[in-house]
């Protein structure tokens, strides 16, 4: 790497650092920190979980699997977009309704303690 290159890879480092440092100091709580305060338009949260859903793997391996399947998967991913939409659309509304913290606590409130996953594996 060149001088340049440090040079921006530091400032960058420095900056995003900093943007975080900035933003950390209103995190007061755990819900502040994981639900932002519940502060976001919906279409935030839907263009998060959407961005989650199609990742970098997406646009990677589904041409891949494109070319493999001679386009017989094609018509799945001209509808993915639109299942992502309506599936987001509907979570996030229920999710915003009914839930606290995460869909775990959900199970918990809903069917009872034993329904809720279990976080670490049973010791033996």
């Amino acid at each position: 790497m060149t001088p340049l290159d440090i040079a921006i890879l530091v400032v960058y480092l420095a900056f995003v650092g900093g943007l975080a440092f900035h933003f950390s100091r209103r995190q007061k709580s755990a819900e502040d920190y994981f639900l932002a305060g519940r502060n976001l338009p919906g279409w935030v949260v839907g263009f998060s979980i959407m961005g989650t859903i199609v990742s970098s793997a997406t646009f990677v391996g589904h041409p891949g699997n494109v070319f493999f399947s001679d386009m017989w998967v094609f018509a799945y991913h001209l509808a993915l977009p639109v299942v992502v939409l309506l599936t987001v659309g509907r979570f996030v509304v229920f999710y915003r309704r009914t839930l606290r913290m995460s869909p775990y606590e959900y199970l918990g409130t809903r069917f009872g303690y034993p329904a809720r996953p279990m976080l670490r594996p049973p010791s033996s």
